[in-house]
């Protein structure tokens, strides 16, 4: 869905394929836009005037090569997929869509961040990856892990090597990485709160009780998702909106009900976005 700001409606992008209309991550490489689709797992390819192309992701494995899509990364010729139901980075060229290699992060992990099995639904080895986010010469990738699992983590590596450095805990179902004035920010989607997880300290805590997810940083503007918080076969339907805090005001936020699904992912088309830093999508008319 796209949200025009300034005039205040949505045009709705049409999958182009069989299947749930279920979109989570979003990005370009050029002037080619890939949405990253659910039931059945699917990355496509639009045009600049969003319609589908007809080209998609190889996937060596079909819909089980992505699991459970979450964000998506163009970057250096690459599309990278936060695939968290397969645990691990998926990667294609952005050019061919070929698939190129399975990345799987925690390998490179020391044995003991590994969390200890706190109850009997508790997943020591799933991570749950939802958000990669390439920054100086580093990667940086979101372990939201389980709620019998927290807290999250993010993971430091080198890139283009991906020798691990260091890890970073804090937060409960964390999503997105971002830098709010050079220090790395997330998303507290447990905690409905926008966290800066090294010192703890909070930046943005919602007064309703609304799930925070998808970070877009135009100049001026942090933009922040939400979403109802439901049970999970209902979330498709849960009321989504758009949180505007200005200049960094966090005590003076504008709230945007979109009562159009829940937000999983903000992309900044036709701005520079320091969420996402890639050139924009569109030239801003």
């Amino acid at each position: 869905m796209i949200y025009d700001h300034d005039e205040n409606s949505f045009t709705p992008v049409p999958r182009g394929t069989e299947g749930k209309s279920y979109p989570f991550g979003v990005s370009w490489h050029g002037d080619r836009l890939f949405i990253a689709w659910r039931h059945p797992y699917e990355i496509l390819e639009y045009d600049q005037a969003f319609k589908p192309t007809g080209r998609k992701c190889e996937s060596p494995e079909g819909s089980r090569t992505f699991g459970d899509i979450h964000q998506i990364t163009c970057f250096d010729g690459k599309i990278w997929t936060a695939s968290t139901g397969c645990n691990k980075i998926c990667v294609h060229d952005a050019e061919t869509l070929e698939f190129i290699e399975d990345w799987a992060p925690h390998k490179a992990i020391p044995e003991e961040d590994f969390p200890t099995r706190k109850s009997k639904k508790a997943q020591p080895h799933y991570k749950h990856y939802n958000s990669i986010m390439f920054n100086n010469n580093r990667v940086y990738i979101n372990a939201h892990m389980t709620v019998h699992n927290p807290p999250s983590r993010v993971w430091v590596f080198k890139y283009p090597s991906k020798k691990f450095i260091r890890k970073i805990r804090g937060g409960l179902s964390t999503h997105n990485i971002f830098f709010v004035d050079n220090i790395l920010t997330v998303c507290d989607s447990g905690h409905g709160q926008i966290l800066q997880p090294e010192s703890g300290k909070v930046l943005f805590k919602s007064k309703s009780d609304s799930f925070l997810r998808g970070i877009s940083m135009p100049p001026g503007l942090l933009i922040i998702g939400t979403a109802e918080r439901c049970a999970r076969p209902q979330r498709p339907n849960a009321k989504g909106g758009l949180i505007f805090i200005k200049n960094k005001n966090f005590n003076n936020p504008q709230i945007k009900l979109l009562g159009k699904g829940p937000v999983e992912e903000i992309r900044c088309l036709d701005m520079d976005d320091e969420a996402h830093p890639v050139k924009p999508f569109l030239d801003k008319k």
